[in-house]
């Protein structure tokens, strides 16, 4: 990120008078006390200025960064609805692929097969799709987040830990799409299963 250099030159203000200035001031006792007590010590100094608009440095930052803030709710938002509808494909996926292979299974399980050997055997499956995914996506996904550098303020494109809490959390999405159809396919009788075929 380019760092922008602002000229700004400060001028005294008997030169250039402004009908209205902005103070910052100081105190030992706390917020409310100092506030109550500013009109009446700038009433002191000449009764005919006026001090209103008063307000902490903490109220004045948030009312600068209440409109970043509500932006980044709603991204945030959006990247975990996004995030969201994508397990929910994984799952649909993951689930419809092991299920149109209960016929396979079923063959492997009357030639011996054991409930294991199926389930191994699925999980295999599913993990060698899902990291046929994964790794594009999460290589697509840095790529993207490099060209919206510029947009990040004190946040690494590549933040390591996002990509690796994503990357589990959908791979264990995935894996357990499998392991539903997956286990019910091994628990039931691979004869049923081959009458209906």
């Amino acid at each position: 990120m380019h760092d922008i250099v602002v000229a700004r030159a400060y001028v005294p203000y008997a030169q250039y008078p402004n009908a209205s200035m902005t103070l910052m001031v100081r105190g030992r006792a706390g917020v409310g006390t100092v506030i109550r007590a500013l009109p009446a010590a700038v009433e002191q100094f000449d009764a005919g200025l006026l001090a209103e608009g008063l307000r902490t440095v903490e109220d004045e930052l948030a009312q600068f960064v209440r409109p970043i803030r509500l932006v980044t709710l709603l991204l945030t938002a959006f990247a975990l609805t996004g995030l969201l509808l994508a397990a929910l494909g994984v799952f649909g996926t993951m689930s419809y692929t092991v299920s149109q292979r209960e016929h396979e299974m079923a063959v492997r399980s009357a030639l011996g097969a054991g409930r294991g050997d199926l389930l191994r055997l699925v999980l295999h499956n599913g993990f060698v799709i899902t990291l046929t995914g994964l790794l594009p996506g999460a290589v697509a996904a840095v790529i993207a987040a490099h060209a919206l550098r510029d947009f990040l303020v004190g946040v690494d494109p590549a933040d390591p830990l996002t990509l690796v809490v994503v990357v589990t959390g959908l791979a264990l999405v995935s894996l357990a799409a499998c392991y539903r159809p997956a286990r019910r396919a091994a628990t039931v009788d691979p004869i049923t299963i081959l009458r209906r075929q």
